[in-house]
């Protein structure tokens, strides 16, 4: 997935908390952590996860930052990101990071 959406859903225990929302399908789904579910979510669902988790946010703000680049681990591998990419994978990064 792209780094927006694992951005998003690693906000989403954050905003549950925050707002005591978290009743949909989706939004349990992904605090149960079940990850073969989270695969199977429709466009709507992802949509609904990136508007509420971001809602709110500048622009800005809504872009991972440096610092969740560089502690977010997959939890499939359990390693950074940053270490599961490849060479044009990383130049592109390499720019948009240049950008923040």
């Amino acid at each position: 997935m792209y780094a927006r959406w694992m951005f998003c859903l690693d906000r989403v225990r954050r905003w549950s908390r925050r707002t005591g929302a978290g009743e949909s399908r989706a939004f349990k789904t992904v605090l149960s952590g079940n990850r073969e579910a989270m695969a199977k979510f429709s466009m709507k669902d992802l949509e609904k996860i990136l508007a509420a988790t971001l809602t709110g946010m500048t622009v800005d703000d809504s872009r991972p930052k440096e610092e969740w680049i560089e502690m977010a681990r997959d939890p499939r591998w359990k390693r950074l990101y940053t270490e599961l990419t490849y060479q044009p994978m990383l130049e592109c990064c390499n720019t948009w990071r240049q950008r923040l």
